[in-house]
């Protein structure tokens, strides 16, 4: 049995009441321009319920009884009763309804009828309000409910103030909580224990990921804690996604994963991240950038595997996209700005067949969403559910006649694999081994399909199509034999020639050029990406001119060949014309295109003066030498 399944059976039989009863708690959403939903157990969907008298931007958050009934709800700024009137004593709560997770309702450790309500300041007051909680009675007002204390700071150390993240996770003895936010302009998670004795003042601290910093809008975004309370996703507006692991034994974070990167450049539209969750069995992690709709798959411990497991699922076209929620469901719902709808994933467990519910408003409200969804609790005690697709096969093709890597691997733990027979069709060549590299000589489609087995005897198969691009080669040159920079040129001219279409890129991104003119040493390196998708490189050295960029000011022409005729080192003579002249200032020599041959012929010795002119700069080079005989 994987150990996250164990754990869950294990907290399934040994939690306390209070956590289990706390599952029909997030039956009844209040959320948006008086938005609100009721989930019914057995039916695909929430219903939207006719009436609330929220109006939120962002912040809120609803609880209902051990049945799903609903109790009251909050915007962070006040709380109403089932019956939507105002709650005795319950404005202001001092949060502001546009902070992303602006208020989270926790009921009181040992009690079914006591209830906190955590507040979190917005951006747009600059966060002054800091963390809050309030504390609700739910015997008073004959049921209805009524605050008992309202607005208490809950000071976080050295005065910093919370940006607008907040969760709440189950502690490891089933029964107690942490209370978690994030400081502003600092790395630092802050987690408060509450127990029976109530909110714990000296939180556990942190220090790990990136400064939530005003320069990525990093005030705003969601925290959102795995089912299982051991992984912890978080997004900054402008400064992406970032993954940690949790201990909810002790409360520390660590561990910081960036699974996307703030952008450069770009529209605000297209660079935000706000909202993010987990699949029900906490495998997988559902987030977004801009209105593109991202999967990842983090049951690895790998970060490189992670990262590369990225997957888009869709694009919302309607306006800015807002919180990822979880239902009881199973499902998650994504709000939308202003939408007259939530747009749903499916299948939310599955690697391969989640997908995203076409329609501009899969979930039609009879009101409106903004950016926000409730805040919930992380609870681990879900239905527990098998984590599906367990053996998994990654790779891609390269080309005809070179080695194409492929890998399998195993999701869980539930099984051993003991061997994977891999078979690629028509050519019936058939390799073994959790890794193969072959050779395919022809280019072309094949069928592969992958064989798991397991060392329970069971066996699972991945297929796939995979197709062979034709091969391709580029050959890289200089303009001169020896790649060396010449003296008075404008550098020196690289060509990168392939062997069919395709694109070039260089490693240092100067161009996509097959051609460019470089003027520093050093090494150049270019990369052909054939129409097929084969890729080849091909490098270049070019180095420092091989002697000092100088012309001779002497030459002795008496038939030794030593220093016997005028020589431009250094430089290509071919693109120079050059006209000499006596003392008298009279010609008695010129060539346009100079083949490094002048020696005086029928001249006398004596100083002689010359003028280089480059035939494409029309760079001129003057001075003097002297013919010894």
């Amino acid at each position: 049995m994987p150990k996250s399944i164990l754990l869950f059976c294990l907290l399934f039989i040994l939690a306390p009441s209070s956590i289990l009863q706390a599952q029909n708690g997030r039956d009844v959403w209040y959320f948006g321009t008086r938005a609100s939903l009721k989930f019914t157990p057995g039916e695909p969907d929430p219903a939207p319920i006719a009436f609330s008298s929220m109006n939120t931007f962002e912040a809120c958050a609803s609880i209902a009884d051990d049945d799903g009934n609903l109790l009251f709800y909050s915007d962070a700024e006040s709380i109403w009763q089932k019956n939507h009137n105002l709650m005795p004593n319950g404005f202001p709560l001092g949060g502001n309804s546009s902070a992303s997770q602006g208020a989270l309702i926790v009921r009181g450790v040992g009690s079914t009828r006591d209830y906190y309500l955590f507040t979190l300041d917005s951006k747009e007051n600059n966060l002054r309000n800091g963390f809050r909680y309030s504390l609700i009675d739910m015997r008073l007002e004959n049921g209805l409910g009524a605050v008992t204390k309202r607005g208490v700071p809950i000071p976080l150390p050295e005065a910093v103030l919370p940006t607008e993240h907040l969760t709440a996770i189950p502690q490891d003895n089933g029964r107690d909580y942490w209370i978690i936010v994030h400081g502003f302009n600092n790395n630092k998670f802050y987690a408060f224990a509450l127990t029976a004795d109530g909110l714990s003042s000296t939180p556990v601290v942190s220090s790990v990921g990136p400064t939530f910093s005003a320069a990525t809008t990093a005030q705003t975004g969601v925290l959102r804690g795995s089912p299982d309370g051991r992984r912890l996703a978080v997004t900054m507006l402008l400064g992406g996604v970032q993954l940690f692991d949790f201990n909810p034994s002790t409360g520390e974070v660590s561990n910081g994963l960036a699974l996307i990167t703030p952008s450069d450049g770009g529209t605000l539209k297209q660079s935000r991240c706000v909202g993010v969750e987990f699949s029900p069995d906490g495998s997988l992690l559902y987030t977004h950038e801009g209105a593109s709709v991202l999967q990842f798959d983090v049951f690895s411990n790998s970060a490189e595997t992670i990262r590369a497991s990225r997957r888009e699922l869709g694009i919302l076209d309607e306006n800015y996209v807002g919180d990822f929620l979880r239902g009881p469901n199973g499902k998650i719902y994504i709000a939308v700005f202003n939408a007259p709808g939530l747009r749903i994933l499916e299948n939310c467990n599955s690697i391969r067949n989640a997908y995203l519910v076409p329609g501009t408003n899969s979930l039609y409200l009879f009101a409106r969403s903004q950016y926000g969804l409730p805040d919930y609790i992380a609870n681990p005690i879900l239905e527990p559910s098998v984590v599906q697709d367990e053996f998994q096969i990654t790779g891609e093709p390269s080309c005809a006649g070179s080695p194409s890597l492929f890998s399998s691997y195993v999701r869980g733990t539930k099984r051993v694999l003991r061997n994977v027979t891999w078979t690629f069709s028509p050519d019936a060549t058939v390799y073994t081994g959790s890794q193969i590299a072959p050779v395919f000589l022809q280019p072309g489609t094949r069928e592969l399909q992958a064989t798991a087995e397991f060392t329970d005897g069971s066996r699972m198969v991945q297929t796939r199509q995979v197709t062979i691009p034709p091969s391709a080669t580029v050959r890289l040159r200089t303009e001169t034999q020896t790649g060396t920079l010449l003296c008075g040129e404008s550098g020196i001219l690289l060509t990168a020639a392939a062997s069919t279409e395709g694109t070039f890129s260089w490693a240092d991104g100067a161009t996509t050029q097959p051609t460019r003119r470089v003027s520093e040493p050093g090494t150049y390196r270019v990369t052909f990406k054939s129409a097929g998708g084969c890729t080849v490189t091909d490098s270049v050295v070019v180095s420092q001119p091989l002697t000092a960029c100088d012309l001779p000011n002497i030459i002795t022409p008496n038939g030794d060949n030593e220093n016997q005729r005028f020589v431009m080192k250094a430089f290509q003579p071919s693109n120079w014309s050059v006209a000499i002249f006596n003392r008298w200032g009279k010609q008695v020599y010129y060539q346009v295109s100079y083949q490094n041959d002048w020696q005086a012929d029928g001249q006398p010795a004596g100083i002689y003066y010359y003028m280089l002119r480059h035939k494409n700069t029309h760079e001129e080079l003057k001075g003097w030498v002297e013919v010894v005989r």
